[in-house]
This record gives C-alpha cells, sequence and structure tokens, in this order.
C-alpha cells in the first residue's frame, strides 16, 4: 500500500468524528471513496450520505459516513454549521468523511474558521499532493512511476484509468488502488 493511501486509511482507522478529503475531480472522489470502503476494518461499512443531517443523527454514530454535498453553497454552510455545532460530533464512534473539492467553497471558508481548521488537524487529506506532481519538478520520479506503472498493468495510465472508468476492470482493493495511482500519472486530462 502507498504512503498515500496509508494516510487515506488511517483516517477512518483512528475513529475520530470527523475527516475531510480534498479531491480534485468527480471521478476521483468516487475512486477514493470506493478506496476508503476498502480499507474499513473488517466488517465495517461506508453509507454514502448527502448533506449534514445525517452526520449529526446520533442514530448514524456507530456508522462510518461518505458525505457529499451537491454544490459550492452547500459546502461553505457545512462548515459554517460544524463550526456552531462541532461538539455534537464528539459522541460519534465511527467517522464521518466530508468530500470537498480542492480550492472550493468549503477549502475557502475553512481557511476563514481557524478552529475548526485546527480540530480538524491530522484529519485531512488533500488528493494529488504527493510526489508524483509533475508540475513540481519531479520529472524524473514521475516518468519512472508511469514506466513502473506500464511494467505492472501492461497499459499506460489513460488506458487503464479509461478501461476501470467503464467498468472493463473488477472493483477489488488492488485495482481501487490502482485507480488512485492511474489518475495520479495521467498526462491527458480525463474525461
Amino acid at each position: 500500500m502507498s504512503r498515500s493511501n496509508a494516510e487515506l486509511g488511517r483516517l477512518v482507522a483512528e475513529g475520530r468524528p470527523l475527516a475531510v478529503v480534498f479531491f480534485r475531480y468527480l471521478d476521483e472522489r468516487e475512486s477514493l471513496a470506493g478506496l476508503l470502503d476498502l480499507l474499513l476494518p473488517e466488517g465495517a461499512s461506508m453509507r454514502r450520505v448527502d448533506g449534514l443531517a445525517a452526520v449529526f443523527d446520533p442514530a448514524t454514530f456507530d456508522q462510518t459516513l461518505a458525505v457529499f454535498f451537491p454544490d459550492a453553497a452547500s459546502e461553505e454552510e457545512a462548515v459554517g454549521e460544524l463550526e456552531r455545532r462541532r461538539d455534537a460530533l464528539v459522541a460519534r464512534r465511527a467517522t464521518a468523511v466530508l468530500f470537498f473539492p480542492v480550492g472550493g467553497a468549503a477549502a475557502r471558508r475553512l481557511g476563514e474558521t481557524p478552529s475548526l481548521a485546527s480540530w480538524l488537524r491530522g484529519q485531512m487529506y488533500t488528493s494529488g499532493l504527493d510526489e508524483l506532481d509533475p508540475d513540481t519538478g519531479g520529472d524524473e520520479d514521475f516518468e519512472r512511476a508511469r514506466a513502473a506503472f506500464e511494467a505492472r498493468t501492461r497499459q499506460t495510465p489513460e488506458a487503464w484509468w479509461e478501461a476501470w472508468s467503464r467498468g472493463a476492470i473488477e472493483s477489488t482493493l488492488v485495482n481501487h488502488l490502482l485507480a488512485v495511482e492511474a489518475e495520479r500519472l495521467c498526462i491527458e486530462p480525463l474525461a
């Protein structure tokens, strides 16, 4: 398991009431939610919900939740509500994982609420912030990682991702990990 995937799995393993995953693309959000579900401890499962209502519902305190938001306004409202009501979350025994876009309204609002950001410290994961970013001067490492991926899968990251996206590749833990890796290694924009 890669360092970033281990970090992602840690979010739900520690049993803190809340975690945040920042994603770049909607497809990536789905891949990360699927990967998190596979990384849960034996016998646990993740329930997907829209909005914050379920997060504060005591009936869900033993359920790991993947929380999605339909638009920027609801993301921003969610951060405000979390700031006001975070004490109500202390009783949660399973993690509610909120999914927000990188650089979106929620990220900006978190920057304006330092007490909530501090409370979430260590419980935030940002997809794509790793050593394989070709825009940070790691071209040699990036090309080496692409070559290693192609040697393992006998496909370019773009070809593998396309097959994964249309359901031609089986949904297994290994393939979810490969999906995240392929997405990170794609040179061409993903559809």
